[in-house]
């Protein structure tokens, strides 16, 4: 996320973590947040684990013509 200089800092993945806290999870109701990184992006991948998001599956979505790698994250979870 961001500058060259600024990466492999946690910057992305505090990021990250913050919005999710403050302003997916704060909302009534909300229970689930599901993501879906680029599959080839390994990078974000690894900061959204670290923000606790967890993998659910791969495929190739048909409406989207593309491969999906689906996260998720549930309130409480880390």
């Amino acid at each position: 996320m961001g500058e060259a200089e600024w990466r492999d800092r946690g910057v992305g993945t505090s990021v990250v973590r913050q919005f999710i806290a403050e302003k997916v999870f704060m909302l009534p109701g909300v229970e689930t947040c599901i993501i879906d990184p680029d599959p080839a992006n390994k990078r974000a991948i690894r900061s959204y684990e670290k923000a606790g998001f967890e993998y659910v599956k791969s495929y190739y979505s048909e409406q989207n013509k593309m491969n999906v790698y689906l996260m998720r994250q549930e309130r409480g979870q880390r």
